[in-house]
């Protein structure tokens, strides 16, 4: 299964309602570039928690470790 967006199509305003009611909630919506100026270890973070949950998707094949 592949999932893409089409970023010339894309329109963020039909999002914005949802966006700043996470907000509200203490949700922050960040790039990695900002993440890794406020905080440098962001990227190795990143990389844990995409290897963390990727155990969690079904595969026929075992993860190497």
């Amino acid at each position: 299964m592949e999932s893409t967006l089409d970023l010339r199509s894309f329109d963020p305003a039909k999002f914005e309602p949802r966006a700043k009611e996470l907000e509200s909630k203490g949700i922050v919506f960040a790039s990695l570039a900002e993440e890794m100026s406020r905080e440098p270890t962001s990227g190795r973070k990143l990389y844990e928690l995409e290897n963390s949950a990727d155990r969690d998707v079904p595969n026929i094949v075992e993860p190497t470790r």
